[in-house]
């Protein structure tokens, strides 16, 4: 199996890399590389506005909001070892959030707010979205080792994390990106390139 790209991890970073390759480009062939199998226990993550316009973009937004998942309208946070509080208001101080029935689209106070979601999922919805553009997903395999030369990526060796998962080891020649860092390897890369 020869891919472009390899995601180790098919969590919001990893599905979200994924998709938007597929986005916009295509012709690349992409491999997700999780662990477990999802749906997953994760625990809920409150996100902030800044996350809505890229699920829109990735054309995922829709399947998100159709899980009603809480909407947030701020955030507070409390920061370093004091008890005072921050509040973050995703409104202007003068606009009352309008509710609206459910699902809705991406525009006018939308744009603005963000979502409570429960990560088991939400981490589904963007994995199956990855796969419904085109990246090739293995759930259930482990990522043991990277192969290499020197700096060049030329595969990975994977590994079932459960009984009676197919084993993939894929071959990455070429130009591939390995998203996690390797160590000594990523390192050695970044410092001979500055």
């Amino acid at each position: 199996m020869k891919y472009d790209v390899a995601i180790i991890g098919g969590g919001p970073a990893g599905s979200t890399v994924g998709s938007l390759i597929r986005l916009y480009n295509p012709s690349l062939k992409v491999l997700i590389l999780e662990r477990e199998r999802f749906p997953r226990d994760h625990i809920g993550e409150s996100q902030l506005p800044a996350i809505s316009p890229i699920l829109h973009e990735m054309g995922v937004w829709d399947k998100v909001e159709a899980a009603e998942f809480p909407i947030k309208v701020g955030a507070t946070y409390r920061w370093g070892q004091t008890d005072d509080l921050w509040d973050l208001e995703f409104l202007n101080q003068s606009e009352k959030f309008m509710g609206a029935p459910r699902p809705n689209k991406f525009e006018g106070q939308r744009r603005k707010t963000a979502f409570q979601v429960d990560r088991s999922i939400y981490d589904k919805i963007l994995l199956d979205h990855a796969l419904e553009l085109g990246c090739e997903v293995y759930e259930g395999v482990k990522v043991a080792k990277v192969l290499h030369e020197e700096d060049h990526v030329l595969g990975l060796q994977a590994v079932p994390t459960n009984p009676g998962t197919p084993t993939a080891v894929p071959d990455l020649e070429g130009n591939a990106l390995v998203e996690r860092k390797m160590g000594e390897l990523t390192r050695q890369a970044r410092e001979s390139s500055s």
